[in-house]
Order: structure tokens, then C-alpha cells, then sequence
């Protein structure tokens, strides 16, 4: 049970609220809140109170679970890694890998599917944003299709490859 405990410290009182409870038949202090001293503690009582944090101006609003949940299950299968390997590399600006493409069109279309002029306004309402670091203007539909012209025309991989366990 709490209780109220009034210390003299240094010709001062302060006060603590504490919880006692026997443990192995001995009187223990469970846990212990210091107070304040009595002018604090009526102060604290007597003043309006004020909200400890002002309401957020703007809140921005992600969809999460099932896209992080995916997005886990593609990289602990090293999705995006698995599909590099077998593309070309390329030369000039870095971006999106055809991996990462391929990744985020192939969640939008198990999440929301949208055209591929859309997967950027998509792709800035998810927790994608955050987890990938692309900029939306970066997943346009031109270099989508760009990315997708570096894939060969068969697959240099073998039709029985597999991932390694996670």
C-alpha cells in the first residue's frame, strides 16, 4: 500500500511517496516517488493546469504494416540483391537498382495496385520512403521502363535457383 513519508534532511522536510511490501517476511521499499517539499506540493496543486506538450500542427499519415511486412520478407530473402546480381551494371547517375524497382512495383501491385505513373504518389503515402531513402521523383514511369530494358531477355539465372535460408 502507498504511504506518504516525510524526511528531514539538513533542518529540511521533504516529501516522498513510497510502496512497502514484505518480501521473504521482510518489510522492502517497492518503489519510491520523491514529492517535493510542502511548498512545491501545494504550488503543483493550486496552479492551472497546463498541457506538458502543445498538440502536433500537421500529423502525416503512412500505410505500414503490410508494406514493412513485405518489405522484411524481401530483404531477409535478399530480394533486391538477387536480381542486381543478374542484371548488367550500369553506368551514370546512381538511383534505384532494377532490384529496388522491381521491389516497389511488386508490392505496390500486392498492396494498391496503380500504374506505373502513380507508384511515386504511392510510394511517398507508405513507410517505402523511409525504409528505401528514394526520392518519389526518382520512381517515374520512364525510368521504370528504363531499368526494366537492363533486364536480358532470358534469364541468366537457372529456372531452379533458389534463396538461401534466413
Amino acid at each position: 500500500m502507498a504511504s506518504l513519508l516525510k524526511k528531514t534532511i539538513r533542518g529540511k522536510t521533504y516529501y516522498y511517496a513510497r510502496e512497502c511490501r514484505r518480501v521473504d517476511g521482510k518489510p522492502k521499499i517497492i518503489w519510491q516517488k520523491y514529492l517535493g517539499r510542502a511548498d512545491d506540493i501545494i504550488a503543483a496543486l493550486t496552479q492551472p493546469t497546463t498541457p506538458l506538450t502543445t498538440a502536433p500542427e500537421k500529423a502525416v499519415v503512412a500505410e505500414f504494416g503490410a508494406v514493412v511486412a513485405l518489405f522484411d520478407l524481401a530483404r531477409r530473402l535478399r530480394l533486391v540483391e538477387h536480381i542486381d546480381r543478374h542484371v548488367p551494371v550500369r553506368r551514370g547517375p546512381r538511383g534505384p537498382s532494377v532490384g529496388h524497382y522491381l521491389l516497389v512495383a511488386a508490392l505496390n501491385r500486392c498492396l494498391d495496385p496503380r500504374s506505373k505513373v502513380q507508384i511515386a504518389a504511392w510510394y511517398q503515402r507508405t513507410a517505402l520512403r523511409r525504409l528505401l531513402d528514394f526520392r518519389p521523383e526518382q520512381l517515374t514511369c520512364q525510368r521504370f521502363w528504363d531499368q526494366m530494358d537492363r533486364l536480358p531477355p532470358t534469364p541468366s539465372w537457372p529456372s531452379n535457383a533458389t534463396c538461401p535460408p534466413t
